[in-house]
């Protein structure tokens, strides 16, 4: 009986025996599965992230090539449209000196009136050709062209209409008048012109052709600072109209370069 007992409980001890080896094998296989099933989610993770910011990366350079691609048509814009307004506002500049200087009217008032827009949009399109660093002083000169602009068409449409049209002594307004009020007006106008061109200078002098340019522009500027005083001073006529045939000559090179640079941009685009 004794044997039969021992028996019995080398038998149960078998058992349990194997039951725990069968329970570890369990455990070590849920282990593995749930470690498996741990690391699928941490790859699938990194998966995703990976994906997300190959996505956003894409996204980005999209926006980039879209935001360079907006931003060179902007330009090739500018640079057609500042070439032919320079282009324009050279032949208005020579042809309003000549019929200036020739006493051609009102030929020559109407041809300024012109030129005081053309010349607007020729600041406007320096402005936006200005560096970003440097586009305070390009924008200070285009408030000072649109002073000048106002200005002068008001005086030469007064020119235009009321002098040659009233019936009654409009001597005081009239430009042929030496003693004329309007001349206050037609001085005032060049000298925001000069300052225009001056603080445009600023902006330019990264070649050759911009170096040209900016000391014309220069130059100009200071021929506008300086008639005002001189009329003030109440020079003669004569030394003023000097400065005209300076302006005659400084003024339409300038813009011609514009043009020239405007053009050379344009092609590069």
């Amino acid at each position: 009986m004794g044997a039969a007992w021992q028996k019995s409980r080398s038998a149960s001890w078998s058992k349990l025996e194997l039951a725990r080896v069968f329970a570890e094998e369990a455990t070590r296989k849920l282990k593995s599965v749930i470690c498996s099933a741990c690391a699928s989610s941490v790859c699938y993770q990194r998966r995703l992230k990976s994906l997300v910011h190959a996505s956003i990366g894409q996204r980005r350079k999209i926006e980039e090539s879209l935001v360079s691609e907006s931003g060179s048509a902007e330009k090739k814009f500018v640079y057609q449209l500042g070439f032919w307004s320079s282009s324009v506002a050279t032949l208005l500049v020579i042809v309003a000196g000549v019929t200036a200087t020739a006493s051609i009217q009102p030929f020559a008032t109407v041809v300024g009136f012109l030129l005081t827009s053309t010349f607007l949009v020729v600041m406007a399109c320096v402005h936006c050709y200005a560096p970003d660093d440097r586009k305070v002083f390009s924008l200070v000169g285009l408030s000072f062209a649109i002073i000048y602009a106002t200005l002068i068409s008001i005086n030469y449409f007064i020119q235009l209409t009321f002098v040659r049209q009233s019936s009654f002594d409009v001597e005081i307004f009239a430009m042929d008048n030496p003693q004329s009020m309007m001349w206050v007006i037609e001085v005032l106008g060049y000298f925001f012109m000069g300052l225009s061109t001056l603080f445009a200078a600023a902006i330019l002098g990264s070649s050759k052709t911009e170096n040209l340019i900016k000391w014309f522009f220069v130059t100009n500027g200071i021929l506008g600072i300086l008639t005002p005083i001189g009329y003030a001073l109440n020079l003669p006529i004569q030394i003023l109209l000097g400065g005209l045939i300076i302006w005659d000559i400084v003024m339409p090179i300038s813009t011609a370069l514009l043009a020239y640079l405007f053009k050379k941009k344009m092609d590069y685009t």
